[in-house]
């Protein structure tokens, strides 16, 4: 989640001790992996279970489209993003906080009060 981001970046700025000079920090949360396809599914229900949306009658379907369609053949990836955080809990003594659930409630609340906003 971006605040737990900002939070990793603001004490590689400070650079108590100089522990950050060369350092190659990775920032993230381990615990939050999921495929697209998770992550997709968690939105849809989070929309679906918003106040204003509870009602809506239409919801878009999740298609799976596999990788070598949707980019073209040759298309490589990996299958798993979990950045080791040990050098940011070691030099920075920095943990995530928000968990994968939350920061998508948090990103969907935000993206919905900043469209509401604009169409109105």
């Amino acid at each position: 989640y971006v605040d737990d981001g900002i939070a990793a970046l603001m004490k590689i700025l400070e650079n108590k001790n100089d522990v950050c000079k060369n350092q190659i920090i990775n920032i993230g949360n381990p615990d939050n992996e999921c495929s697209v396809q998770e992550l997709a599914g968690i939105l849809k229900k989070l929309f679906q279970e918003h106040p204003d949306h509870q009602n809506d009658s239409i919801y878009s379907e999740i298609i799976e489209v596999p990788a070598d369609t949707y980019y073209g053949k040759g298309y490589q990836d990996i299958y798993t993003r979990k950045p080791s955080i040990e050098k940011a809990r070691n030099l920075l003594g920095w943990e995530p906080k928000i968990d994968l659930l939350e920061s998508m409630r948090l990103t969907l609340n935000s993206f919905l009060e900043e469209n509401k906003a604009v169409t109105l």
